[in-house]
């Protein structure tokens, strides 16, 4: 094919635009999505969770087998999510002496602010998943809007389930809420105390890190394990 000018003119306004759809759509990296979440608050509501280490207690049972149980509980957990029509992140955490894979969740059709009612039912939902995998408790979110400019974000609490009755939660009396969302770079010094990306296994074997960058909330006056103390 000869390129004369015009063909040549249309080739180069081709490669143009190819380079501006991919700066404008740069891919978005996990832990970037989840963070974007946490602080930007584009739901009504959202929680934190595991169905893994009932309870939050250190488990006796064998490597081998506690490895096959936690595989069973995070996948019937995230079935579960799915069958209520709620949407989930998966997420890890490093809390005392468990490393556990957890899960951001949200409920897709609560877009913008809620009503106080609306957000206890998706905590509702949350209390039951976390009952149905003898869970000690979650982080729960609320949206507001704060500061002059009515800036949307979240209102985070620790919860936790009220085992004395059939149906409860409360919130942790020891606990404090808190609207400010750590990043990485901010949880460096602990040792544990934090929500984490997952290196997948995939992603371990080529020499990726189990607990990629860290991110949470301050919940708790003092209760996180700092390196070095």
């Amino acid at each position: 094919m000869k390129l004369n000018k015009e063909i040549l003119k249309s080739l180069i306004v081709e490669v143009l635009k190819e380079d501006e759809v991919m700066l404008e759509d740069p891919k978005e990296s996990k832990y970037d999505r989840v963070m974007n979440i946490l602080v930007d608050a584009p739901y009504g509501s959202v929680a934190m969770m595991s169905g893994q280490y009932p309870m939050g207690k250190a488990s006796d049972l064998s490597p081998r087998t506690l490895k096959q149980f936690n595989a069973r509980m995070k996948k019937d957990l995230e079935k579960r999510i799915t069958d209520m029509g709620l949407e989930f992140e998966r997420i890890g955490g490093s809390f005392g002496p468990n490393i556990e894979q957890s899960v951001m969740i949200w409920d897709p059709n609560q877009m913008g602010s809620i009503s106080e009612g609306e957000h206890m039912r998706f905590l509702e939902k949350i209390e039951i998943l976390n009952r149905e995998h003898t869970q000690w408790g979650f982080v729960g979110g609320k949206k507001i809007t704060a500061g002059p400019e009515g800036n949307a974000e979240y209102v985070f609490t620790m919860y936790k389930i009220d085992y004395d009755n059939e149906m409860g939660f409360k919130k942790d009396k020891d606990s404090k809420t808190t609207s400010v969302v750590l990043g990485d770079e901010d949880l460096q010094d602990r040792e544990s105390g934090f929500s984490f990306i997952p290196g997948s296994d995939d992603e371990v074997k080529k020499g990726a890190k189990r607990i990629g960058k860290r991110f949470g909330m301050d919940l708790y006056e003092r209760m996180y394990e700092v390196k070095g103390e």
